[in-house]
């Protein structure tokens, strides 16, 4: 349930509720949330957030959790900053309703940014960042993760993009890659760059790239990733997009196992990951089409050299566990879905959607090989219809 009040200067607030009520002894879930953006009256001042409260009651369940996300800025002008907290206490949860990975974490991030928005004698538009995020444990307020990058972006007179980004990634603690409790392992340093850009969207080929390598400190590390993507737009009702993401992670270091004395073992490793996916795009009118989109994602570990996790969080060489701890991942999706808006904000959808998971350790195949031995394994298919109907308050209030 959704209550949404506009409010003068492209303000707004809103009520949110959400909840899972099951028969029986079974617990039930509940989320509420007030959604909030205010500016002043020039609109060069923006302040915004989220409170949300989540509760579990039944089966033994009665635990009230707490989150938000408040923040304040300046978007007027040519210079503007952003000062933003997010926070989730350590009973916070929203998984019955979607997905929260982790909860008990208290995050700010701070951004200030410069735009040049007239056009200049090569470009038609710049924007340069500076860009700072800064996170820690809600409960016990240590200390997680830090890194800051630098970007810059805009628009070329021949209507195409560019970027370039540079991070620094300071050394942090990571208490959920150890898998046990009470662990934490000493993440390492890194600077990494990005090159991306794209050719004029209005076209009916467009194309954009990027490319991002970062050097990590721990075992002199390094990290490759490519994406490229296509589409080509047919005429207004058909359009076929394809995307290629590879990524290549040399030296990276990761969870392995938990041995037979509880202790974390963890590999110094190589990780090689691709996903293509192609879309397809057809409108029969304005009001009704369908989308088609296929993916194949797979992901290869292959582990180097094992260490034992130390309590401090540090890694010291394990040359006694010999255990294969390679692994092959592979997913093969489509999903398929026809829209039709038969009145203004109310749509109806029917999705098709067709999964196929499997793992092993088998890192010797290539990735043709992989995506045929997915695509031949057993499949989970789901069909699903949806309507959404929206009523407007204010014209039920004038015919009355």
């Amino acid at each position: 349930i959704v209550f949404d009040q506009t409010l003068k200067n492209n303000s707004s607030i809103s009520l949110i509720n959400t909840n899972v009520l099951r028969n029986g002894t079974d617990y039930d879930a509940n989320v509420t949330a007030v959604v909030f953006d205010i500016y002043d009256k020039k609109n060069r001042y923006n302040v915004y957030g989220k409170i949300a409260s989540s509760s579990l009651t039944g089966n033994g369940k009665s635990t009230t959790g707490y989150a938000h996300n408040l923040g304040f800025g300046k978007t007027g002008g040519r210079f503007n900053f952003n000062l933003n907290q997010d926070l989730t206490d350590d009973k916070y949860d929203i998984n019955d309703m979607g997905i929260l990975f982790n909860n008990n974490e208290l995050m700010h991030f701070f951004w200030v940014g410069y735009k040049w928005v007239k056009p200049g004698k090569w470009y038609n538009n710049m924007y340069l960042n500076f860009n700072n995020n800064l996170s820690h444990r809600f409960k016990d307020g240590a200390y997680q993760s830090y890194n800051l990058n630098v970007n810059v972006n805009g628009q070329l007179k021949n209507l195409w993009y560019a970027g370039l980004f540079v991070n620094r990634v300071f050394e942090g603690n990571d208490y959920y890659e150890p898998r046990k409790a009470g662990r934490v392992f000493k993440t390492s340093s890194s600077v990494g760059i990005n090159a991306s850009g794209n050719t004029n969207q209005a076209k009916k080929y467009f194309a954009e790239f990027n490319y991002f390598v970062a050097f990590r400190k721990l075992f002199s590390g390094r990290n490759n990733e490519y994406n490229v993507s296509q589409r080509y737009r047919f005429n207004n009702k058909l359009s076929v997009t394809h995307s290629l993401y590879y990524s290549l992670a040399n030296n990276s270091a990761g969870f392995a196992d938990i041995d037979s004395t509880g202790g974390v073992i963890f590999s110094r490793r190589k990780v090689n990951t691709v996903e293509n996916v192609l879309s397809i795009k057809y409108n029969f009118s304005k009001n009704s089409g369908i989308t088609f989109r296929g993916r194949h994602y797979w992901s290869e570990v292959t582990a180097k050299q094992f260490y034992t996790l130390n309590q401090d969080g540090t890694l010291a060489e394990n040359y006694l566990y010999n255990k294969n701890r390679d692994q092959n991942f592979n997913i093969f999706t489509i999903d398929m879905v026809y829209t039709w808006q038969f009145a203004p904000g109310s749509f109806l959808n029917i999705v098709w959607k067709n999964s196929i998971a499997g793992f092993d350790n088998d890192v010797r195949q290539g990735y043709f090989k992989n995506l045929n031995n997915t695509v031949g394994s057993t499949q989970n298919n789901n069909l699903s219809l949806k309507l959404l109907y929206y009523i407007d308050y204010l014209s039920l209030k004038k015919k009355r």
